[in-house]
């Protein structure tokens, strides 16, 4: 197994609204440190990653990625993750089919960086990479729907709802048909 990413279930902190400046700092307040993080498998190695001090921090890269890969038959895009326990880079690079990524690990929580630089690169199909990103989105919706933001009252909450509503399927775990 290339990829695939595990979901999680995390909880809220479910305190209302709060004054924030934007979808990452929203979850980075509603997600606790303490609750379940998604697991990300790379080359058969897992990587925790916390919803409120990771994918807050990842979201708006996450976003433009998939909507490049939904929206462009080929391309390349280089991205920075910068959260502090999910610190890598990724060339991403794609065609009407396929994406590949090629890596570079810098710090990832309670995982091997000699093992994820040594299989630094994954080929897969491009529509179910997408996939795989699914159910962190609705995960991230519920989360702010829970806590009361919505696309009037919390900037980039309107754009995580339009690539989900975009996307077409769930990833692997998730999917009802197997």
């Amino acid at each position: 197994m290339q990829f695939m990413i595990q979901a999680g279930n995390p909880r809220t902190n479910k305190r209302g609204r709060f004054a924030t400046a934007g979808i990452g700092d929203a979850m980075s307040l509603i997600f606790p440190i303490y609750t379940e993080h998604a697991l990300m498998v790379w080359q058969d190695v897992c990587i925790p990653i916390s919803y409120g001090n990771d994918i807050g921090y990842m979201m708006e890269d996450i976003l433009v990625m998939i909507r490049d890969l939904s929206e462009e038959c080929k391309g390349m895009r280089h991205i920075l993750w910068m959260p502090h326990f999910f610190k890598s880079r990724w060339t991403v690079r794609w065609n009407e089919r396929n994406v590949w990524i090629m890596s570079r690990w810098e710090n990832v929580l309670h995982a091997s960086l000699s093992r994820l630089n040594s299989a630094p690169d994954i080929m897969m199909n491009k529509n179910d990479f997408i996939a795989e990103w699914k159910m962190i989105l609705l995960n991230t919706l519920n989360g702010l729907d829970e806590c009361g933001y919505d696309g009037n009252n919390l900037e980039g909450y309107s754009a995580v709802l339009e690539v989900y509503n975009s996307m077409k399927q769930f990833g692997r775990l998730y999917r009802t048909e197997q």
